[in-house]
């Protein structure tokens, strides 16, 4: 890999330091990996920064609720205690008017109700699993408020303690206010209780929701909320669980350095194509006008270095680059060198590495020593394949484009076709 790209980079930088130009690329390399490894390294101190400035749980324990308007956040708490540890998803409400100060809401919607609150469950005559009783229903510009009359069997939010619950069922009434402005209407719902079997880490979760929504429920307008310190005889201890997103910004600059390092290698090799390219096409125009000097009297020599006089005068006026006028730059540096004139094509096709110019090379050094007559007659032969080869090609290429476009085409007339036959389908 290290030697083709030193290779591609000495035909895209021809006549410069090829060792400097590698040098040049490898540091390129290296300052945009040191840079996204820096990216990341910054993003994990910041992430883990801000898990820690934004952290709600403080001494006491208890959280602080935003106020009236600055909305709810939600906590991730462990709470451990003897039993083992237990991840709480808790919301914090933000912070209450007193009811004077708030204006209620509520309407009539029993029927919707009734199938709402069943939950996962297929019955009110046979409840086993959570009971799914909310505060508002769409549509409807009211507030609910549940009450249970066993709170020890199932709670206001429709949790179920079911290791209370008797085999045989236990029926309770659940009470749904109905508050809309200055109206209130209650309506109330018989639900027999089945205890369901669930282990004990899933008990003692439901007590600690149960217990953190009272809680929250009684300190509505209080600014702090104090969390529980135990849970009958089990003592808790509270921590809150932070997202870190650390291991995934370290993963995803990883996968930049990979990216960044795989593009930079692509972008040479798409520029060694365009480099190919230009040399391919350019060859007919070149091998012609070699013909045209060639009728006026000069030698191969003289219009090279004739090429390179007008190229060097064309590049410090536009600042454009051609690749084939380079390397006949580099060639006439080496006639000035005293190298001789097989030596010489022999190189630059070497450099151009593309087979036209390989066998120029070749036409040069056996038909230079033949004279003007036998060049001039091999030279309009090379034109004459050279200019048919490109057509040749273009044609080829123009054929591959139409095949491309075959399967849109026929797509567009199968479209065109439905638009008509379906209206008068629809018609009979």
């Amino acid at each position: 890999m290290k030697r083709e790209i030193k290779i591609i980079l000495e035909r895209l930088h021809p006549g410069e330091n090829s060792n400097q130009i590698y040098s040049n690329f490898q540091k390129r390399k290296k300052r945009v990996t040191v840079l996204i490894i820096l990216f990341g390294i910054v993003a994990c101190i910041c992430a883990n920064i801000s898990s820690h400035i934004q952290s709600k749980l403080q001494e006491g324990p208890c959280l602080q609720r935003n106020e009236w308007g600055e909305g709810n956040y939600e906590v991730i708490l462990s709470a451990l205690t003897t039993s083992g540890k237990q991840t709480i998803h808790y919301e914090v409400k933000e912070r209450k008017y007193t009811y004077k100060e708030l204006e209620r809401l509520c309407q009539e919607a029993e029927t919707e109700l009734k199938n709402i609150i069943l939950g996962n469950n297929v019955s009110l005559s046979f409840v086993t699993d959570r009971l799914y009783l909310p505060q508002s229903l769409e549509n409807y510009p009211f507030r609910i408020i549940w009450s249970s009359s066993n709170t020890e069997l199932i709670q206001a939010d429709g949790i179920i303690i079911g290791e209370k619950i008797e085999q045989e069922g236990e029926k309770v009434i659940l009470t749904a206010l109905l508050q809309y402005q200055e109206f209130e209407e209650e309506h109330c719902y018989e639900v027999i209780l089945f205890p369901n079997e669930r282990s004990v880490e899933e008990q003692q979760t439901a007590k600690l929701n149960a217990l953190l929504k009272q809680i929250g429920e009684n300190t509505a307008e209080q600014r702090t909320i104090m969390l529980p310190k135990s849970i009958g005889n089990q003592e808790i201890t509270w921590i809150e669980e932070k997202n870190n997103d650390s291991i995934w910004i370290i993963l995803i600059s990883m996968i930049g350095v990979i990216a960044a390092s795989y593009t930079i290698n692509k972008e040479i090799y798409e520029k060694d194509k365009q480099r190919e390219k230009q040399l391919r096409d350019g060859y007919p125009e070149f091998v012609s006008m070699i013909q045209s000097y060639m009728a006026a009297g000069l030698t191969i020599r003289n219009i090279f270095l004739r090429i390179a006089e007008d190229y060097q005068k064309e590049k410090k006026e536009t600042g454009r680059k051609n690749f084939l006028s380079e390397e006949i730059v580099i060639a006439c540096h080496l006639f000035s060198n005293g190298q001789s004139d097989e030596e010489v094509y022999r190189k630059w096709a070497e450099r151009c590495n593309e087979r036209h110019y390989r066998k120029l090379s070749f036409l040069l050094i056996s038909y230079g020593k033949q004279g003007n007559d036998n060049m001039m007659r091999m030279l309009s032969g090379e034109v004459y394949q050279a200019w048919t080869e490109q057509r040749d090609f273009v044609k080829r290429k123009g054929e591959e484009a139409g095949t491309k476009l075959l399967l849109p085409m026929t797509l567009m007339l199968l479209v065109v076709m439905l638009l008509i036959v379906l209206p008068v389908y629809k018609g009979f």
